[in-house]
């Protein structure tokens, strides 16, 4: 999220891969991801695949700290609290999404948030079967949840 939503710092410099070493990255490059320190196996690295031209450098590290997260703790730090307790340290995830302020949705990205605001989750009338609100649009319309008309639109704006 981080990365999608950064503005690279004003006095940012486009130099190539040789002229920026020992800046930081401003713009990922490859693997390489914003606030990576230019060094020269990363030059050789971006030379290799023929991306050593204009990088978007500083001289200053950036103003905060990448935290790192391991593959099979990414649910566990996914924004929607529903969905974050996918993973471990549940009890720690419930009271952070607490004092947080953390919201759900269920018309969300995942399935969780679906199954666990299903009204009719675990009735025997269901049949048994898991079915996410995203699914029954009509159905929600009638018990009057809120759904919307296209499930493709994400934009603010009322145009259809």
């Amino acid at each position: 999220m981080l990365e999608k939503y950064y503005q690279p710092r004003e006095d940012s410099r486009k130099l190539s891969a040789s002229q920026a070493v020992g800046k930081y990255l401003e713009k990922p490059v490859l693997h390489y991801t914003l606030g990576t320190k230019v060094r020269p196996s990363v030059v050789n690295t971006l030379k290799e695949f023929g991306l050593d031209n204009e990088l978007l450098v500083h001289d200053n590290p950036l103003p905060f700290r990448p935290q790192m997260v391991r593959g099979m703790a990414v649910a566990a730090n996914d924004p929607d609290w529903a969905t974050s307790m996918q993973g471990s340290g549940v009890k720690a995830r419930v009271l952070n999404a607490v004092h947080r302020g953390h919201s759900s949705n269920p018309l969300g990205t995942s399935y969780v948030s679906g199954i666990i605001f299903d009204p009719d989750f675990g009735k025997p009338e269901a049949g048994g079967k898991i079915v996410s609100p995203i699914n029954s649009l009509q159905e929600m319309e009638q018990k009057r949840m809120e759904a919307p008309k296209n499930l493709f639109d994400f934009d603010d704006d009322d145009d259809d």
